[in-house]
Parts: structure tokens; sequence; C-alpha cells
């Protein structure tokens, strides 16, 4: 399961849909793995 959800993390940040910091839920259910980015809005440091 693992490996599952590091590549999918990992195909999430190439396509940049995540970036370094973010949270993410991942929930084990009968249809596979479920990632979610957990919507949380960061202060960008400029």
């Amino acid at each position: 399961i693992q490996k599952e959800i590091e590549n999918v993390l990992s195909s999430k940040l190439i396509s940049d849909e995540l970036s370094d910091g973010d949270s993410v839920d991942v929930t084990v259910g009968k249809s596979g793995l479920e990632i979610k980015v957990k919507a949380e809005v960061k202060a960008k440091s400029s």
C-alpha cells in the first residue's frame, strides 16, 4: 500500500497538484486508495 501511495503522491507532485508542505488525507476503501489534498490556504512567504 505504501508504494502505491508514494506513486500517487509523486505523480501529483510532478503534475503540480501538490507542493511541499501540503497535507494529504489517505483513505483506504473498497475501491482502492483515495488521496485528497487538504485544502489549506497557505501564506506564501515572499
